[in-house]
This record gives structure tokens, C-alpha cells and sequence, in this order.
């Protein structure tokens, strides 16, 4: 089922388990300059036995066109690429020490800072800006796609094979944003 996402196969037995929802729930949003800084994250945390429940790569474009589509800012203005951590914790003391160690793990790593939304209006935008990426893409594509300015006219930038371009490599590692295709004005 590699590169169909799930989507070609039969489930005929499945065993699930149910884990308790962990009572504390953190976002930390990490603004880096580079993608290579950010990638490295990863490992960095397994390296020292940290277990985020989420990590994602966001780019700073990306986070820009969703802040205008809900009318909401993200935590960190810097960087080209932020990282966002989520972690899950059973006591104060012990998300504290998390957050802590991330902080300490991606400050080392070259992150320019780290926002830590610890309270639910804050962990409420964050998660809000972030779940609505793909709707505030789609809207502004939708809009620029259907109603170019008068007099201009509206080009794709494809491969010209029908397949997407080959995947961006940053250093030896796949890139974290998959290629995709632009809408250049043309006179």
C-alpha cells in the first residue's frame, strides 16, 4: 500500500486499542530559517527518549495564506519553515519537563525561538490556523483560478508528462512539502 495512503487495500482483521486521552495536551510552535534545521528535529527528540503525539513541518507561506483566509495570526512571525510539536502529558510537572526539553533540543538545533501555547485560547488557535490549511489553499486557488483579473490570462506550471515532478531532496532525506503545481499570470 505504498503510495496509495490506505487507499487500495482490504482490511479483513483489525485489533484495536484503546488508550486513555492523555489529560494535558501542548502545542509548541518553532520557527526556523531553514527546512534542514527543522527536519532534524526528529531524530534529535528520539535521541533523547521524547515521544511528541504530533510533529509537523508548516511553511511559512503556507501559515501565511491560512492566517488571511480565518483572520487569525500564528504565534511566530520568523523563519521560513516552523516546526509544530504536540505533546501529551499525565501531570503538570511532567508536560512542563517536556516542553522544556523540546525548547532545549530545537534552540540547540537552530530554531529561533519557541511559542508554547499553554493555554486553550492559544492551543485553540494554533490547532484551528493548522486544520484549516488545505481549505484556505483550496479557497485561494479556487478564487484565482475562476476569477483572474480581467485581461489576464492564467498558465500551469506542470511536467508536461501527466506525473509530478520528482520529489525535492534536502540533503539526503525526501522534502517535507510535497511538489506542487503553481499558477503563473502571463499578459
Amino acid at each position: 500500500m505504498i503510495g496509495s495512503e490506505g487507499t487500495l487495500g482490504v482490511i479483513t482483521q483489525a485489533t484495536i486499542q484503546l488508550l486513555p486521552a492523555a489529560p494535558r495536551t501542548r502545542s509548541l510552535v518553532i520557527p526556523f530559517d531553514d527546512i534542514r534545521s527543522a527536519v532534524g528535529i526528529v531524530p534529535r527528540l528520539s535521541g533523547r527518549s521524547i515521544q511528541p503525539l504530533a510533529v509537523e513541518f508548516i511553511e511559512r507561506e503556507v501559515i501565511r495564506i491560512t492566517e488571511d483566509h480565518l483572520h487569525l495570526r500564528w504565534p511566530a512571525a520568523a523563519g521560513r519553515t516552523c516546526l509544530l510539536v504536540i505533546l501529551d502529558a499525565s501531570s503538570d510537572e511532567e508536560m512542563d519537563r517536556l516542553s522544556q526539553s523540546v525548547a532545549e533540543v530545537c534552540l540547540e538545533a537552530g530554531a529561533l525561538d519557541v511559542f508554547v501555547a499553554d493555554t486553550p485560547a492559544k492551543q485553540n488557535t494554533v490547532l484551528e490556523i493548522r486544520s484549516k490549511i488545505y481549505e484556505a489553499i483550496k479557497s485561494r486557488r479556487s478564487r484565482s483560478w475562476t476569477s483572474p483579473s480581467p485581461g489576464r490570462r492564467y498558465r500551469g506550471t506542470s511536467t508536461g508528462s501527466g506525473r509530478l515532478p520528482p520529489a525535492t531532496r534536502c540533503g539526503s532525506r525526501p522534502s517535507a512539502t510535497p511538489p506542487t503545481a503553481t499558477f503563473t499570470p502571463t499578459s
